[in-house]
C-alpha cells in the first residue's frame, strides 16, 4: 500500500469515466482490476492532484494520463483480430507494428498476449476476443472472461530527460512499479508490466538524425568527444548517438542518408538489428543485440557501445563511459579498465542548459557499465541516448539460388525413377554440411577465418528448399562462398548417387543487394517491387506484385520493412545458443538436426529462422558485458518451440540438446554457463532441473513445484555467477525494485503449468517460422 498525504491508496489497473470533462481515477478491486465497486471522493482528487501537478512539470506532449483498457481493446486487440490472431509472419491482412506503435494510447505490443498475466492465451481468451465486437466493446464488458490483464495503470510520453526525471521521481514518490517501451517488440513482453507508470519513448528526440560525428572533425569540447576517443582506440572513424526511443529504421536511415548527403571520403554503416521497429535506442540494445550475421566481424549490440546516457531509478541523470582501457592480446577491442561518469546538476528541458559534474554519491561506474549493456531492458533505469561505434560500409551481398539449376533438379524428380525424398534429403545435408564448416570451421574447406566472417545471417539459412536468399556477406562472395561451394560438392559425404554433380555445383550463386547496402535495400522494398539484387528484371509478375502489396508495401512508405508484423501469442520455447564447439565436434549430429531429424512430426530438420553468431563475437567484449561463455561461444540462436501435444516428447528433444551443448561449456558443475540469450526468449520457459542440468524442466508442473524444482530463466541467460552480479547491483541501484520485468533481474515470476487443451495445442502447431 502507499500513502498519498495520508490517504491509503494502491495503484491498481484503472477505468477512465469521462464526468463533465472531468477524467475521474475509479478504484477497483484487485483481484478483478476492471470490476469497478467504489469511487472515492478523497483519493480520487488528491491523485487528480498530483497529476496535474506532474503534467506541468513536463513538457505538454508528455502528456501523463490514466490508462484505460477499453483504449488497449480497440486501439491495439482489434488489429490482433483483423489479422485472425495469427503468428508472427502471418496476419492477413497484415497490420504493421509501425502504424501498432502509434495508436494513441500507447498501450500497443507486438504481442498481443503481452497485455495478459503470464503472456496466457487459450481458447476462452481466443473465443471471447473473436466473438466480441473489438471496435465499440467496453472492456469491463468482457473482463470477466479473460485472464488478468498486465497493463501499465498511468502512461506518458516523455520528450525530454526532464520529463523521465520528473516521472521517475513521481513513480518513487509512490512506490510505482516503472515500465519503459521503445517499440513494444518484446517476446517476453517485458515493455508491459500490470500497475505501473508507463514511459512509453516513441516521441523522445532522433538524435541519429543530426549527431553522426566523423571522429577526425571532433573538438575536445565536444559532447561527442569521449565516445570518439574509444572509437579511435579501436581504429572506427565515425559515431552515432541513438535515442532512446529510435529503432532501426532510424538508425539505418539517418546514417544511410548522411553518407550520401554530400560527397564523402568514406561512408559508414551501422550494427542493428533485422526489422525496423526493433529498438536500437532501447530493449534491443538492452539485451544484447543480434544482427544479420554482421556480428560475427563486429560483436553483438552491446560491443558497439561507447558511452551511456540514461535516467537512474532514484531519478538522476547520468552519463558515463569508459576513459581507460588497455590493448589484451587475443580481443577485438581494446579491455576497459576504468570507467567514469557524470550528473546533470540542471535537469531542463533544454540540453543546452545541462550541467555536467561530478555526482556528490558516486555510483560504481563499472557496474552500470557492466548491468546496462546486456543486462536487460527496463530494468536499471531509462535510457536516454547511446553512443555507437560506425564501421566502414562495404557492399552487401546476397549467396541466393541458381533458379535454373534448381528447376532441373525437380525436373528431374517429377520425370525419372530418382527418389526424391532421399534426392532433398542428400541436398539438404551437403548444404548444412557445408554451410558449418564456412561459417564456423572455414580451414576444412581452405578458407581463412577473416573471410568467414564476412558472411553471416538471420533466417531460416539452413532450409535449402524453402528459402530463396540465404547468406548475406560484406563484399562479393563469389570467388569465396560461391567457389568454395563448387569445389566441395565432388567431395561432398552426402552427394546423392545420381549423376548430379554439375547441377549441384551450380546450384548457389551470388549478387549485390538493390542500392548496395541492407538498409537501402530494405526501405526500397518499401517504395516499389524491386528486384532483390542489382542487374536483375525491374519488370515483376503480378504475382510478386500482389506479394509485394500484402507484405512489404504494409510497411509506412520509405521505412525499413517490418517482415513480421504483429503476433498472437508465442508458445513455450528455449532461446537456445548452440557452442561452436558443438558443430566442430559433433558435425554429423548438427548436419542431421538441421537437415533431416525428425524434430516433431511433419518437421523434418530445424529449418525456420536463427541467428548466425560465432567468429569475433567470442572476443569482442571489452571485458565489461554480462553475455556469458554460453552467449560468447555461441555459433547460433536458434527458437526450439513445442509443435504439437508430445510434451514429453518436446523435452526428451530439448534434454538432448541441452546435453549436446553443455559438455562443450565446461563447468565445475556449481556454476552455470549460462547457455540462453535474453532479446528472444518467449515469455513461455522455465530453465533445466537443479539436479540435473541436461534434463529440461517438465512442461505440466505448476508454478511453486517449478519454483523448487528447475533453473531461474534469468540463470539461464547470465549464468550464474554473472547472474548473481547483476541481482547484487540490481538491489544497490534500486532497491525498491521499482524497475522489475519479466525474465528481468530482480524479477522473482515463474510460469504455471503449460496449457494442454485442444485449442492451445492447434494453435502451436501452426507456429511455423519463429523467427
Amino acid at each position: 500500500m502507499m500513502k498519498v498525504q495520508g490517504v491509503a491508496m494502491r495503484f491498481l489497473l484503472v477505468a477512465v469515466v469521462a464526468v463533465s470533462s472531468i477524467t475521474t481515477y475509479v478504484c477497483a478491486d484487485a483481484s478483478n482490476p476492471l470490476d469497478v465497486r467504489s469511487v472515492s471522493g478523497n483519493p480520487v482528487a488528491q491523485i487528480q492532484k498530483e497529476l496535474q501537478e506532474l503534467n506541468e512539470q513536463v513538457t505538454y506532449a508528455c502528456d501523463v494520463q490514466l490508462a484505460n483498457a477499453t483504449d488497449w481493446l480497440q486501439q491495439c486487440a482489434y488489429y490482433f483480430k483483423l489479422g485472425g490472431f495469427q503468428h508472427e509472419g502471418g496476419m492477413s491482412p497484415k497490420y504493421s507494428t509501425y502504424y501498432l506503435k502509434d495508436q494513441e494510447c500507447g498501450l500497443c505490443t507486438m504481442t498481443l498476449t503481452s497485455a495478459f498475466k503470464n503472456m496466457m492465451y487459450d481458447k476462452d481468451v481466443f473465443t471471447v476476443l473473436n466473438e466480441t465486437d473489438l471496435a465499440t466493446a467496453q472492456y469491463d464488458e468482457i473482463n470477466a472472461d479473460l485472464p488478468p490483464l498486465k497493463l501499465p495503470s498511468i502512461v506518458s510520453f516523455p520528450h525530454t530527460a526532464k520529463d523521465v526525471v520528473e516521472l521517475v521521481k513521481f513513480a518513487n514518490k509512490h512506490e510505482l512499479p516503472v515500465s519503459v517501451k521503445n517499440s513494444g517488440h518484446s517476446y517476453s513482453g517485458q515493455s508491459s508490466v500490470g500497475n505501473s507508470l508507463l514511459l512509453n519513448m516513441r516521441s523522445y528526440p532522433e538524435y541519429s538524425k543530426k549527431n553522426l560525428f566523423e571522429c577526425k572533425d571532433v573538438s575536445e569540447d565536444s559532447h561527442a568527444a569521449g565516445a570518439c576517443k574509444l572509437a579511435t582506440a579501436r581504429g572506427k572513424g565515425a559515431v552515432v548517438r541513438v535515442g532512446g526511443g529510435e529503432g532501426n529504421d532510424n538508425l539505418y536511415r539517418n546514417v544511410g542518408s548522411w553518407n550520401y548527403k554530400l560527397p564523402r571520403d568514406q561512408k559508414y554503416d551501422p550494427f542493428a538489428g533485422a526489422e525496423g521497429m526493433i529498438g536500437a535506442g532501447g530493449g534491443w540494445l538492452l539485451g544484447g543485440g543480434l544482427g544479420m550475421g554482421q556480428e560475427r566481424s563486429w560483436g553483438v549490440g552491446v560491443d558497439q557501445v561507447l558511452e551511456l546516457e540514461m535516467v537512474l531509478p532514484d531519478g538522476r541523470h547520468v552519463r558515463f563511459g569508459p576513459t581507460e582501457w588497455a590493448e589484451k592480446e587475443g580481443f577485438l577491442y581494446p579491455q576497459t579498465t576504468k570507467v567514469e561518469g557524470l550528473c546533470n546538476a540542471n535537469v531542463n528541458h533544454h540540453e543546452s542548459l545541462w550541467q555536467w559534474e561530478s555526482c556528490e554519491d558516486e555510483p560504481v561506474w563499472e557496474d552500470l557499465w557492466f548491468a546496462v549493456r546486456g543486462g536487460g531492458g527496463g530494468t536499471f533505469g531509462v535510457l536516454l541516448s547511446t553512443y555507437y561505434q560506425l564501421h566502414d560500409l562495404e557492399p552487401y551481398y546476397t549467396i541466393k539460388k541458381n533458379s535454373t539449376a534448381f528447376d532441373a533438379l525437380t525436373a528431374i524428380c517429377k520425370d525419372t525413377e530418382v527418389d526424391c525424398a532421399s534426392l532433398e534429403d542428400s541436398e539438404k545435408s551437403m548444404w548444412a554440411d557445408f554451410l558449418i564448416d564456412y561459417l564456423w570451421n572455414p580451414s576444412a574447406l581452405g578458407i581463412e577465418a577473416n573471410v568467414s566472417l564476412k558472411c553471416g545471417y538471420s533466417n531460416a539459412a539452413f532450409d535449402l528448399f524453402g528459402s530463396t536468399n540465404w547468406i548475406t556477406c560484406r563484399g562479393d562472395p563469389h570467388d569465396t562462398f560461391v567457389k568454395a561451394w563448387k569445389e566441395y560438392v565432388p567431395t561432398s559425404p552426402y552427394l546423392p548417387s545420381a549423376n548430379l554433380t554439375d547441377l549441384l555445383s551450380n546450384a548457389i550463386t551470388s549478387c549485390k543487394f538493390f542500392g548496395g547496402s541492407f538498409g537501402r535495400q530494405r526501405v526500397l522494398a518499401t517504395v516499389a517491387a524491386t528486384p532483390y539484387c542489382e542487374g536483375e528484371d525491374l519488370v515483376v509478375s503480378p504475382s510478386e506484385l500482389e506479394g509485394a502489396e500484402q507484405n512489404q508495401f504494409t510497411t509506412p512508405m520509405g521505412h525499413l520493412v517490418d517482415y513480421g508484423g504483429l503476433n498472437a501469442f508465442w508458445p513455450y520455447a528455449w532461446s537456445a545458443m548452440i557452442p561452436v564447439a558443438a558443430f566442430q565436434n559433433e558435425k554429423d549430429y548438427w548436419v542431421d538436426f538441421f537437415a533431416t531429424k525428425e524434430i516433431a512430426p511433419g518437421q523434418k530438420g530445424a529449418t525456420w529462422s536463427n541467428h548466425c553468431l560465432g567468429g569475433n563475437v567470442a572476443i569482442s567484449s571489452d571485458g565489461m558485458t554480462p553475455q556469458p561463455r554460453g552467449y560468447r561461444e555461441a555459433a547460433v540462436q536458434i527458437m526450439l518451440p513445442t509443435f504439437d501435444t508430445n510434451y514429453t516428447g518436446y523435452e526428451d528433444m530439448i534434454s538432448e540438446v541441452q546435453e549436446h551443448v553443455l559438455k562443450y561449456l565446461q563447468t565445475d558443475g556449481k556454476e552455470f554457463p549460462g547457455f540462453s540469450e535474453l532479446n528472444h526468449q518467449f515469455g513461455w520457459y522455465a530453465g533445466p532441473l537443479k539436479e540435473d542440468w541436461n534434463k529440461a524442466c517438465p512442461l505440466e508442473i505448476e508454478e511453486d513445484e517449478r519454483r523448487e524444482r528447475c533453473m531461474p530463466v534469468q540463470e539461464t541467460l547470465f549464468g550464474t555467477r554473472n547472474w548473481k552480479r547483476l541481482e547484487d547491483i540490481k538491489s544497490r541501484f534500486d532497491p525498491l525494485n521499482l524497475f522489475s520485468v519479466h525474465w528481468g533481474i530482480g524479477n522473482t515470476e515463474v510460469i504455471p503449468s503449460v496449457p494442454t487443451d485442444d485449442f492451445y495445442l492447434g494453435a502451436i502447431s501452426t507456429v511455423g517460422d519463429v523467427s
